[in-house]
């Protein structure tokens, strides 16, 4: 479970930057953020098929088949790149290679 737990925190690690929050935080802000407010905060303008609709796109969200977290981890990455001209490498454990 340790070198599990290792492997996926050497592959998660690069995305909690101060650099990369930001980008994460407004990508989810566009993708999902949005519809949560159609869904949620009552405005009159907004049609009730637009209403029912973003009801039912979150409930997509939440379900095991809903893939728009590597979705937006991966536009967030392409963004990432585009503003920084970086590329995340994956972070090797130093204390594991010197047993």
């Amino acid at each position: 479970m340790k070198k599990l737990w290792h492997k996926i925190w050497g592959w998660v690690k690069p995305y909690l930057t101060p650099k990369m929050l930001p980008i994460l935080l407004s990508v989810w802000v566009f993708t999902n953020g949005i519809w949560y407010i159609i869904a949620f905060v009552p405005l009159d303008f907004i049609p009730s098929w637009l209403f029912n609709g973003a009801k039912g796109y979150i409930a997509f969200l939440w379900t095991p088949l809903g893939v728009e977290k590597p979705v937006i981890i991966a536009v967030s990455l392409v963004i990432y790149k585009l503003i920084y001209k970086e590329s995340f490498k994956e972070v090797k454990n130093e204390s594991r290679n010197k047993r």
